[in-house]
């Protein structure tokens, strides 16, 4: 069997083309490789060019081939074009000859899903309703406007019934003719055809008709043209008598040609919008219910309390002035012959219909300039004396110019949209930016509309290398599938279906299998997951190192626009017994190697792009001003659209002077935390154990740029988790953790370093730390751009006072070290000897090694007085606040204690009976060679010990 299918071209279903391609190639026992050469030799012209520009053709033949040219296919069927042509199927579409309406309704609306995927049902139905209705003749569609509240499908059938020939024919005007010599044949009158005669006659051809389909329609079509020679030869005779059955009127919805008992229709008022009657018998005519004026019809009869819906307007070139109706439901601008014979009109072929069905005579087309208060436009106009208006301005001017509609209390004005649109979907663009910024961002999105995704499964499809997993020399692992609900069966098939469909799997055979799960969203939806932490353990890591937060925080200075936008994101996986083995296509969420191989190819990306910034699916655009926004945004745009990704248009924001990145708010004023994110650590309970407390000085750390003296309010916290420290939560530790939560629930906000002003650095010490600030002048305020601190180390609290304030400055200056090297600085003590620490003579130890180290900047030491050094001043002390506190009662809490009560009792040679003594002071007395008693406090070797409650039973030595 070799019948090939046939070729492929853009007007045919790719899914429904690709299902036959599979079909024939099983047929004819193609393996994948074979169907990768034989697919492309089934393309038409037009998508030869995509497969060749693609340069597909030159790689060998294999199933990995075969998969690309299905993807590159489908891609093309996604793009706009395609969707724009299946919308001119849908416009052009006709009622063929013997095609039921229900078929052309299927049609319709197929051409409409790959349209418009966006569309709800109940907005396909309409637009297929009002489709069907255009193409019906304008008799049946009369009838059928009675019945729109029907069901589409049954709206269709009554149609099919009322065009099928066992249907009464059509009332027809009489038909007359003259004959061959010249006799007037009207004054032969004929009895007419009777109808059900000639039906009859049609029903006995077509039940006669031989079985070969050509022949009965010639002998139906001979017999037929017989019929219809009688007819023509045969006259009705004109009269202006009417028939018997249309004497006869409806009662109930005041139609002709039927009695009440018989009435079928389902008719609704013109007048007041009930159903049951039309509106020239309405009992409601003159109660002032008008349903035309208030919703079935655009435009309504005059009413001095209804919004006025049209507009002033003047013809430029001829100072004409005028009133023009905003039409949403014309798709046609039209100007009144009245005004047009100022001007030159041409001949057109339009045929314009109005919203019933009526034909709307035209006299031409011409160009016109005109006016609305501060918009000008020149537009190519249909002309028409048949229009109550001296102009009516429709969808086309609106769509063209991105003319937006504003309706307020009795005035309805006409101006440039304030917000764009994307294939339907609004951007986000900040309300606060100019009206002609805006306006650029809507044009640059609309240039590059393929970029915004469509919804969750259009996937962008980079062309860059792509991700390589190296295993070494591991053997394939599988894993069995894990259990999945029975009830969240259906939406693993449903998820999986819709990957396949867009591309995002391909079915597979694969030696490496791991398991899926269900993970729940905020939205209650699910997200399917693969567990690849078997594959991840025997995959070699790849080092490409994730960028530095802070540097990327280093480069906003001076910018006052931001846009900032998130991308959409190959292993084979299982999702339960039976369901088969898929792989992806994509870049899927779980590998190990994801991360840094996503940002490579995203610097790859953006490479040589100033003004731009990315972390991994973050990319953020800081500009200078609007001018220089747009350039980035355009050369970002382009290289994005390049690359083959997407962009999730729900993350975009254009044009904000403040936004979220990385856990923080960015803003042209500077850097301050989100709220949100530093909540979890404001309800921070107590923690009662070191794997608690680390983990709290971890997300304490993530913001220590914004805590003055971090390190040092930590000081006692620290020390809680040096190796060898009995846990004991004391008041210090307390009073540290309330201090840094207090901290954090007050975060200041911090500047961005603009290395084109000078830099200020305020150093201090205290006996047990040292802190410092960056800062930089704004005009007259000193603002700060990061904080630094650090605690003492035991030696170095033995430093004396100008050692400790040379150390500060030291610690200060390597800290700081990529701000200040370089350029010029200030350092503001308020130690004053060191003002002249480079005129020391003679320096010697840990001085001179400092000097030396000073030496390749270029700074000045100034005095700051101790009372206007506060920042500086501030970070260090509070360590020693800390250490301060009041000191704890120890005999009391020992005595408080019931096992040391006991072992203080036993060594104090107090009578204590032994066999009732508790299991932790028998413990303790194990080492009473080490124990003794003074001034009512227990001693171990020395140290005194207490018995802590909310530990487990062992002696702290403090």
């Amino acid at each position: 069997m070799n019948i090939p299918p046939r070729k492929l071209s853009r007007a045919d279903d790719l899914e429904q083309w690709l299902f036959e391609f599979q079909v024939f190639a099983k047929a004819n026992l193609y393996d994948t490789a074979r169907q990768s050469d034989v697919l492309p030799a089934l393309l038409d012209a037009e998508i030869l060019k995509v497969y060749q520009s693609a340069n597909l053709y030159d790689e060998p033949s294999s199933a990995e081939k075969l998969q690309k040219i299905i993807a590159l296919l489908r891609e093309t069927w996604a793009a706009s074009d395609a969707m724009s042509a299946s919308f001119r199927l849908f416009e052009s579409a006709v009622l063929l000859p013997g095609q039921h309406p229900r078929d052309l309704c299927s049609n319709l609306d197929g051409y409409l899903v790959k349209a418009r995927p966006t569309l709800s049902t109940s907005d396909r139905e309409y637009l297929v309703l009002q489709k069907l209705l255009g193409c019906l003749p304008v008799d049946v569609s009369s009838i059928l406007r009675l019945f729109t509240d029907l069901p589409l499908k049954s709206l269709a059938d009554k149609a099919g019934i009322l065009m099928s020939d066992n249907h009464a024919l059509p009332k027809s005007n009489s038909v007359c003719s003259i004959s061959e010599n010249g006799t007037d044949l009207n004054n032969s009158v004929r009895p007419p055809i009777d109808s059900t005669k000639k039906t009859e006659e049609v029903n006995s051809i077509a039940r006669n008709s031989p079985k070969d389909p050509m022949t009965e329609v010639m002998d139906r079509l001979s017999k037929l043209e017989g019929m219809f020679s009688q007819a023509l030869m045969n006259p009705r005779q004109p009269t202006n008598e009417t028939p018997q059955r249309w004497r006869i009127t409806c009662d109930r919805c005041g139609a002709a040609g039927h009695k009440a008992k018989d009435c079928r229709g389902q008719a609704r008022c013109t007048s007041c919008g009930a159903r049951g009657h039309v509106g020239r018998i309405c009992p409601n005519r003159n109660t002032g219910n008008n349903y035309n004026t208030s919703s079935r019809y655009i435009s309504s009869t005059f009413n001095p309390n209804n919004i006025s819906g049209d507009i002033p307007f003047t013809l430029t070139e001829f100072c004409i002035g005028g009133r023009a109706l905003i039409d949403t439901g014309s798709s046609t601008s039209i100007i009144n012959a009245r005004l047009a014979k100022v001007t030159s009109v041409f001949p057109t072929s339009l045929i314009l219909k109005t919203a019933n069905g009526s034909r709307l005579d035209t006299t031409g087309q011409g160009w016109f300039t005109v006016s609305f208060s501060d918009l000008e436009l020149r537009w190519l106009f249909v002309v028409s004396d048949q229009i109550p208006y001296d102009m009516i301005i429709g969808r086309d001017i609106l769509s063209s110019h991105s003319l937006t509609v504003e309706v307020s209390p009795k005035t309805v004005t006409l101006r440039k949209n304030i917000v764009s649109c994307v294939d339907n979907l609004l951007l986000d663009i900040s309300v606060k930016a100019n009206l002609a910024f805006k306006t650029s961002i809507s044009q640059l999105a609309n240039k590059y509309e393929a970029l915004f995704s469509k919804g969750d499964c259009d996937y962008g499809r980079c062309n860059l290398e792509p991700l390589k997993i190296d295993t070494g020399d591991s053997l394939p692992l599988k894993s069995k599938p894990y259990d999945i609900p029975i009830h969240l069966k259906a939406e693993v098939d449903r998820q999986i279906q819709s990957m396949l469909r867009t591309g995002a799997i391909s079915p597979c055979k694969s030696s490496w299998v791991s398991p899926i799960v269900l993970v729940k969203k905020k939205n209650n939806s699910y997200r399917l997951c693969v567990d690849y932490r078997k594959l991840n353990n025997v995959t070699v890591k790849d080092k490409y190192p994730l960028p530095n937060i802070e540097e990327i925080f280093d480069r906003f200075s001076r910018f006052k626009s931001i846009f900032h936008y998130r991308f959409k994101s190959k292993t084979a996986f299982i999702p339960y017994p039976g369901a088969g083995l898929y792989q992806f296509n994509v870049l899927p969420f779980g590998l190990c190697n994801a991360p840094p191989a996503f940002q490579r190819m995203m610097n790859k990306v953006l490479e040589g792009i100033p003004g731009c910034a990315v972390y991994l699916d973050d990319v953020i655009i800081f500009s200078e001003n609007e001018a220089h926004h747009l350039k980035t945004l355009h050369n970002v745009f382009e290289a994005i659209h390049r690359a083959g990704l997407k962009l999730n248009r729900e993350k975009c924001k254009f044009g904000y002077g403040e936004i979220e990145f990385m856990g923080y708010i960015v803003s042209d004023r500077g850097l301050h935390a989100n709220t949100d994110s530093v909540k979890p650590i404001l309800d921070w309970k107590a923690p009662t154990n070191t794997t608690n407390l680390k983990s709290f000085l971890g997300m304490c750390t993530f913001y220590h740029r914004f805590i003055r003296n971090m390190a040092t309010i930590a000081a006692p916290l620290y020390d809680l988790l040096k190796k060898g420290n009995p846990w004991f939560w004391s008041e210090s530790c307390n009073s540290s953790f309330e201090k840094l939560k207090d901290r954090l629930s007050n975060i200041p906000t911090i500047s961005f370093p603009d290395p084109h002003k000078e830099f200020v650095v305020n150093c201090d010490a205290s006996h047990v730390a040292m802190g410092a600030v960056l800062s930089q002048y704004n005009e007259t305020e000193l603002v700060p751009i990061s904080f630094a601190s650090k605690s003492f180390s035991s030696s170095q609290k033995n430093y004396s006072t100008i050692d400790k304030e040379c150390c500060a400055i030291v610690f200060a200056v390597r800290k700081f070290r990529k701000y200040l090297l370089g350029k010029k600085f200030i350092i503001l003590t308020d130690h004053n000897p060191l003002v002249s620490l480079r005129n020391l003579k003679d320096p010697r130890g840990r001085r001179a090694r400092w000097l030396m180290e000073l030496e390749e900047f270029d700074y000045e030491i100034k005095h700051l007085a101790g009372n206007h050094n506060v920042v500086a001043d501030t970070l260090s002390r509070p360590v020693a606040a800390i250490y301060l506190g009041v000191e704890p009662d120890h005999r009391y809490e020992q005595h408080q204690d019931k096992a040391i009560g006991e072992v203080i009792k036993i060594i104090s040679g107090e009578n204590v009976n032994m066999s009732n003594i508790s299991e932790q002071a028998e413990a303790f007395l194990k080492g009473r060679g080490n124990l003794f008693v003074s001034d009512g406090c227990l001693y171990h070797r020395g140290r005194r010990g207490i018995q802590y409650k909310s530990s487990p039973p062992f002696i702290a030595m403090l």
